[in-house]
């Protein structure tokens, strides 16, 4: 027979702010620039079915050869005064064709611009981004993706760098669809916090999650946080919870709610909060509850013991930079 427990959870979520002194603006300064305008040798490759036919620009080398049988060819070409590579992918199979050039080595928590000025003539994307190199070549920040373009354009893409722990990064591009895709110039730029976090308020319509952020000024930054009227708008349960409304007040003198199983279908019920976001993804924040329950209860991983009592709790949370928000997941067995 299931066990059936009766819990009674009384939420009162309240996020500090921590407050920072006012930040000072940093001028832009750029760290690298590369400009197409150089071939090394030229190249004649048939490796494992793919293929690499053409010069490659001075300085970069391939990554695609020998684990997927795509077709790469490149040319250096000149127009209206500017040079540019020219890439033409004839056959994209088992992934898309990718080069890698070296950068030079970028501060730890600083913030930088990823500029790039493409022209792409395809029928799939292109995307630049930071990478570890070699393994386990994990992604160092946002990509710089570029869709078709029949004009040159020149978007940019903001990230605050981690550096790897092995220390070692290039700037990979890659060609997804057929087609011609035209580089000009890549270049990496230092800038400020308030930019980096403008792009995430929409400021950038490109290549930026748009992420609402609330003012700091408030206390709470999650909404709907008491339940005078059983659960409040945006919140949910998991199916075979059953969540009511509860006369009986908690330590705020509000009332409470209470979380069970609902008819014995499940030994664990659970309900999820609201979505919300911080102001600053850079900032620690504290979550803090009050509940009181006959068994342990967790909230987002973490295990709280009310004993049987009204208990208050806290722990801190980040939201990293790019994600879109987060939410609290309370369940109890």
């Amino acid at each position: 027979m299931k066990r059936t427990f009766a819990k009674f959870f009384r939420f009162l979520i309240i996020l500090f702010f921590v407050s920072f002194s006012a930040f000072l603006y940093a001028e832009e300064r750029t760290v690298w620039k590369y400009s197409f305008d150089k071939a090394g040798p030229d190249n004649n490759l048939e490796i494992k079915g793919g293929s690499l036919h053409g010069p490659l620009p001075e300085g970069v080398s391939q990554n695609f050869l020998g684990w997927q049988t795509s077709s790469l060819k490149s040319e250096r070409l000149k127009e209206e005064g500017k040079t540019f590579f020219r890439f033409t992918a004839d056959r994209i199979f088992g992934g898309s064709p990718q080069l890698t050039v070296r950068v030079p080595e970028l501060e730890p928590s600083k913030y930088y611009r990823l500029t790039a000025t493409v022209r792409n003539r395809s029928d799939g994307g292109f995307a630049l981004y930071l990478r570890e190199n070699p393994v386990p070549y994990a992604s160092i920040g946002p990509a710089l993706s570029l869709e078709f373009s029949d004009e040159w354009q020149t978007e940019s893409v903001f990230l605050q760098f981690r550096k790897p722990a092995s220390n070692k990064y290039s700037l990979f591009f890659a060609f997804s669809g057929s087609g011609t895709f035209d580089l000009q110039e890549f270049s990496i730029i230092e800038t400020d916090r308030e930019s980096y976090l403008a792009q995430e308020r929409g400021m950038s319509k490109k290549n930026a999650m748009i992420v609402n952020r609330p003012d700091p000024k408030w206390r709470n930054y999650i909404n709907a946080s008491c339940f005078p009227f059983g659960v409040p708008a945006g919140w949910n349960c998991r199916r075979g919870s059953a969540v009511l409304s509860d006369d009986r007040s908690g330590p705020s003198g509000q009332n409470a709610i209470l979380v069970k199983p609902d008819f014995g279908e499940i030994e664990t019920p659970q309900i999820f909060s609201a979505p919300f976001q911080v102001p600053d993804p850079n900032k620690t924040y504290t979550v803090s509850f009050s509940c009181k329950g006959s068994a342990p209860i967790a909230c987002n991983g973490k295990m709280f013991n009310p004993a049987g009592n009204w208990r208050r709790f806290d722990f801190p949370i980040r939201i990293p930079q790019g994600e879109a928000g987060a939410f609290l997941d309370f369940s109890s067995s």
